[in-house]
């Protein structure tokens, strides 16, 4: 039985050659999908293997490159002239803003290389905007309290609650969020808090103390000592609790002199 054929054997040859030379990049990790929520740290990683020189990386983020990210690289060499590299983008406190998709590139000896796209999504427990806050009211003051919270996800319902008895169901317009209380008045002090649901479960804000205090007297005015008198209904003393008003005997002045012969003004009960 002959061997291959030589013809065949030379345009194998010039098939092989002729084709795209093999990348001197490829990705071995990509980054994955992370769903987190607000606040929390996020971490994204992907690691390429390259010939030739170190590869450098970095990270899109819905198209664009993230010039100033938090991310750590490290370049391992496995032989003289092949690398392991690694990057790990690093999200602190996630915000809405930071949710989208992530790629990472790598890119050596003049070739660029991409990732496949992670999706950054957000959902957990509402985070409260806005929490009521302490108070000091009059009896029978109005006041007003106001809560805010958000996801994802969304829709999110306030549920308010005085000394921790509901004031109102997840159905009520006041549930939609944000919400303000409108409390027409108090006759003793009392504690409020709102709860924020959502599918992912409920979250408690801080709680207010409405504290009541006395009020201040009001429609105070002053009485003149004489007009008192000249009513007939305090007796001598002018005022109830003043002191007995000194007589007039002769020798100690005229009668519209009393203590001295000068007449002595009156004062007001807010000057005693």
């Amino acid at each position: 039985m002959g061997g291959p054929c030589p013809v065949l054997l030379a345009l194998l040859a010039a098939a092989l050659g002729s084709g795209p030379a093999p990348s001197a990049l490829w990705f071995l990790e990509n980054p994955s999908n992370v769903t987190s929520s607000l606040g929390k740290t996020v971490r994204l990683r992907c690691r390429v293997r390259g010939a030739g020189e170190p590869p450098e990386m970095g990270w899109w983020r819905d198209g664009h490159p993230l010039e100033l990210a938090d991310s750590d690289q490290a370049q391992v060499p496995l032989s003289e002239d092949v690398w392991l590299a690694t990057s790990q983008l690093s999200i602190p406190a996630v915000q809405l803003s930071d949710a989208g998709r992530y790629r990472c590139w790598a890119r050596a000896g003049g070739e660029q290389l991409l990732s496949t796209e992670a999706h950054l999504e957000l959902a957990g427990l509402p985070f409260f905007s806005e929490e009521p806050q302490d108070l000091e009211v009059g009896v029978d003051t109005p006041f007003n309290l106001s809560c805010g919270a958000r996801g994802p996800p969304e829709p999110v319902r306030l549920l308010w609650l005085r000394d921790g008895a509901p004031l109102n169901s997840l159905q009520d317009p006041l549930a939609r969020a944000p919400s303000t209380l409108l409390v027409p008045g108090l006759n003793r002090s009392s504690s409020f808090s709102c709860e924020a649901h959502n599918a992912r479960g409920v979250a408690t804000s801080r709680t207010a103390t409405v504290t009541v205090v006395p009020q201040r007297p009001r429609n105070l005015g002053a009485v003149r000592r004489g007009a008192a008198m000249a009513g007939g209904d305090l007796g001598a003393g002018g005022q109830r609790g003043d002191p007995p008003a000194p007589l007039h005997r002769p020798g100690m002045g005229g009668a519209r002199g009393g203590l001295g012969g000068h007449g002595a003004p009156g004062r007001s009960v807010a000057d005693r």
